[in-house]
């Protein structure tokens, strides 16, 4: 059973998530409860604090899970600012000091002031939130529950380069699903407490109840894919179980196309590795194989083959399928407005990108490649 297009709407890049967010904050009349990796204290993180205090003032309920892990990934880059977390650990700056030396060496030095968001404190204190911000679940997936009627979920952070782009100047492509309907908000609860498994949600969890569940949505995806096959990917590792399932897919005859960033903000060099594996297999064998590099940081985790859509907050990694907690939306690929919108926009970002021609588009470090192996 799955939502139809009155129930459920694709969300296009945090031009389209945010505005819809914030929308929900402000109509809500009884909860709110948010699950976060990383919000930074920049715009959009105090925009949302802010939408946040005047619910709280109103009487809503608000409870905000914000895990500690992603505080590395908040202060290795970009602003180098957390809204929950204004002092790193002494590990956790080993750890920020390590990315930076290895993606951004320009920001390395730099000094935390250790005080507090304003806004952040009154959402610490205020007697309506419940902030858990010390915990380190290594809970990587993101969604908002609203009223317990409507669901938001998918792959994108609270953070400014989401709503737009990066200090680099590459635009951030994602996507956010908003399921609306109290049964579904209820089937999304079972699932996590490990009640019911509903076709349309598809996790990684450790706790209340265990199931790591992506990675073979993944794998069947890919086995099960008859005709065509696309993967819109940020981070890419070369999983063995993933490279022989596109091989045999090659083989088969699917019509393959994967895209990565041209430039990723993390693991770019291994993103490169996995696409060079999979280029020599089909030169190799005379199989066809479309393989692009896109000039955004394309932030997706999207694979959608000529009859299944999945997408979310898991990445095809090791990390993502054996540690985090994600969550991601299974939904048919058919004659849906959700299907036709999916559709579209991984053909609008394909169409944008340069098409590999040579093992030189896809040139990496494999030294590089060896570190963030072990790093991330």
């Amino acid at each position: 059973m799955f939502p139809d297009d009155k129930e459920i709407q694709l969300l296009c890049d945090g031009t389209e998530a945010f505005p819809e967010i914030l929308s929900c904050i402000r109509n809500a009349e009884k909860s709110i409860f948010i699950n976060m990796f990383i919000w930074r204290n920049d715009e959009i993180g105090k925009a949302i604090a802010q939408e946040l205090i005047t619910a709280a003032n109103r009487g809503v309920s608000i409870t905000i899970q914000k895990d500690r892990y992603g505080i590395s990934l908040e202060y290795c880059e970009e602003d180098q600012t957390s809204l929950f977390h204004p002092v790193p650990t002494a590990y956790e700056a080993a750890t920020i000091k390590t990315l930076e030396l290895l993606y951004n060496p320009d920001l390395f030095g730099k000094e935390h002031t250790g005080i507090i968001e304003p806004l952040a404190a009154q959402l610490l204190s205020h007697p309506n939130v419940t902030v858990n911000c010390e915990c380190i679940r290594k809970d990587h997936s993101k969604f908002y529950i609203f009223d317990d009627e409507i669901l938001i979920f998918g792959g994108i952070n609270i953070e400014d380069k989401e709503n737009g782009s990066d200090r680099q100047g590459r635009v951030y492509r994602d996507f956010m699903v908003k399921i609306s309907g109290r049964k579904w908000v209820d089937s999304f609860y079972n699932y996590r407490k490990g009640i019911e498994t509903p076709a349309l949600f598809k996790g990684n969890q450790k706790q209340p109840v265990t199931f790591f569940h992506v990675k073979d949505v993944y794998l069947d995806l890919i086995n099960q894919a008859k005709k065509e096959l696309t993967i819109l990917m940020a981070y890419f590792s070369p999983i063995p179980e993933f490279m022989t399932a596109l091989e045999r897919a090659m083989d088969r005859g699917v019509h393959i196309r994967i895209l990565i960033p041209a430039k990723a903000n993390f693991d770019d060099d291994t993103n490169k590795r996995t696409l060079s594996i999979l280029y020599t297999y089909a030169k190799e064998n005379g199989r066809q194989l479309a393989l692009f590099l896109s000039p955004d940081m394309t932030h997706t985790k999207f694979l959608m083959s000529e009859s299944t859509i999945s997408l979310g907050s898991c990445n095809i990694t090791r990390n993502a399928f054996d540690t985090l907690d994600e969550m991601n939306v299974v939904y048919p690929n058919g004659n849906t407005e959700f299907a036709k919108r999916a559709n579209a926009h991984a053909d609008e970002i394909i169409a944008s990108a340069k098409r590999v021609t040579s093992l030189k588009d896809l040139s990496y470090s494999r030294v590089r490649a060896l570190m963030e192996r072990t790093v991330m």
